[in-house]
């Protein structure tokens, strides 16, 4: 993968979109030339199978056999989510995010993916010098918002799902969700 990816960052994805779609030209489709990483994992998908991607998605899935499902989702108050983000995020500050992000800068240079993840982005933008300290926590804080908001609306398209109000870490919360796993096992 790491040869393609720098041959991505040299040459641009338009040639690797085309070769990709000459591989399959219907799972082509359904990327968009500027997702590297889909692109990526297609191609590298294609060529290790030796199939189409489109074929294999054609055949489809084995369920899970054996086995019973039970889904559990926290479903915590969303201004209770937010204040934890919000420490979280600036308790990710105070332990030193802008130091590591300076070293893996120096190390790895802004080519480096992960560098582009929720809190390094901000990071790498206050060490050079485009945003100061509070607006970089302040980004970071909206973007762990917003990514956790985008979570919850992708869970609650998921079946069958048990939601418990509140976190995971909360006496209440867990003995609802033992009492639903007991519950389960009896029936």
């Amino acid at each position: 993968m790491i040869e393609i990816v720098e041959c991505l960052n040299a040459e641009g994805t338009s040639p690797y979109k085309a070769w990709f779609d000459s591989l399959d030209s219907q799972a082509a489709a359904t990327i968009h030339p500027n997702d590297v990483p889909k692109l990526v994992r297609a191609i590298e998908v294609c060529l290790a199978s030796r199939q189409r991607m489109s074929e294999m998605w054609k055949q489809g899935r084995d369920p899970l056999q054996g086995f019973r499902l039970l889904r559990i989702g926290l479903n915590p108050d969303r201004e209770a989510l937010y204040e934890r983000i919000n420490a979280r995020a600036e308790h990710m500050f105070q332990l030193g995010l802008v130091e590591e992000t300076r070293r893996l800068l120096e190390k790895y240079g802004d080519a480096a993916g992960p560098l582009n993840s929720l809190g390094y982005k901000q990071a790498v933008q206050l060490l050079r010098g485009e945003i100061d300290v509070e607006t970089a926590l302040h980004a970071a804080q909206q973007a762990h918002r917003n990514y956790a908001k985008r979570q919850m609306t992708w869970f609650r398209r998921e079946p069958d799902v048990n939601w418990l109000a509140g976190f995971g870490d909360e006496t209440t919360v867990q003995r609802a969700a033992v009492e639903l796993v007991a519950r389960d096992i009896r029936t």
